[in-house]
């Protein structure tokens, strides 16, 4: 069997993975806001819409962050993880579309709508609900999203949540002081 070398190098692939979620990133934000003003954004939007349902409203922002982050952020140095970062925001988009499934939030926009996962959603909620309860499946679904994210930040979660906690800190040290003085008063 003949095989197919295009002899590019890596930096050349990356940067083509890049361009393609930029380029699906863009079209995927025009069908979704401008809808009816193109076959084939219409097209591209009702294909990918129903398989992540609400979340269709992240996934241009989530494919624009991952082309930008190949082609401009630090994906871009030679040797670069990009693979494996691709690999935790996939993961993580697809504990979020689980999780908007399984919590089936009110929608903000449209009363009496729910926020939905779309097929991805409910194939897992399928799945983990029947076999870990709700609050089960909640907690798998949310270690995915969080394990996604460690995996595309290659970060460890004492590293992602420290401006959280150093704002919990600066918040409770505040709120000491002012009971100090108030008590002091």
């Amino acid at each position: 069997m003949p095989k197919l070398s295009l002899g590019l190098s890596s930096d050349v692939m990356r940067s083509l993975v890049g361009l393609v979620l930029l380029g699906l990133g863009a079209v995927t934000l025009i069908a979704l806001v401008l809808p009816g003003e193109g076959s084939l954004t219409d097209w591209w939007r009702d294909t990918a819409a129903p398989f992540v349902g609400s979340g269709r409203w992240l996934l241009p922002f989530v494919l624009l962050l991952a082309g930008w982050y190949l082609e401009w952020g630090p994906g871009k140095e030679s040797g670069a993880p990009w693979g494996r970062t691709l690999l935790g925001i996939a993961m993580a988009y697809i504990g979020f579309v689980g999780l908007l499934q399984l919590t089936s939030l009110p929608s903000v926009v449209r009363d009496g709508d729910t926020l939905t996962g779309g097929r991805i959603g409910r194939f897992l909620d399928g799945i983990l609900e029947p076999l870990l309860t709700t609050p089960g499946a909640f907690v798998v679904l949310l270690v995915l999203l969080v394990a996604g994210l460690l995996i595309a930040f290659d970060r460890p979660l004492r590293a992602m949540l420290a401006p959280a906690t150093g704002l919990a800190r600066a918040a409770g040290s505040t709120l000491q002081d002012r009971t100090t003085r108030e008590a002091g008063a």
